[in-house]
């Protein structure tokens, strides 16, 4: 999705773009199944998702070529969290 070889780049400017704010979510907007905003100073489109006994969150950093994943089989786990504390990790050394 970093081109248009797979998706047309008026579909993916589509795809990423917020239509409708997210309440409580500082910003962010939601889009065609991604949470669209600003984390860490950087544009990033995420989504996150679970059932019984797994969850997972996937952050998208476009500009940055970014793609952070986390998946657990533990319900408890906060994938969100742990991605944000990656990409954290990741762009400090920037």
């Amino acid at each position: 999705l970093y081109t248009d070889q797979l998706v047309s780049a008026d579909l993916l400017d589509t795809l990423f773009t917020a239509y409708v704010p997210i309440p409580n979510s500082d910003g962010f907007g939601y889009g065609y199944g991604w949470a669209i905003g600003e984390q860490l100073g950087r544009r990033v489109a995420n989504h996150s998702g679970g059932i019984e006994g797994f969850s997972a969150h996937i952050a998208r950093y476009a500009d940055d070529g970014v793609v952070v994943i986390v998946l657990s089989n533990q319900q408890r786990t906060n994938p969100q969290a742990i991605a944000t504390a990656l990409a954290q990790i990741l762009f400090e050394d920037e």
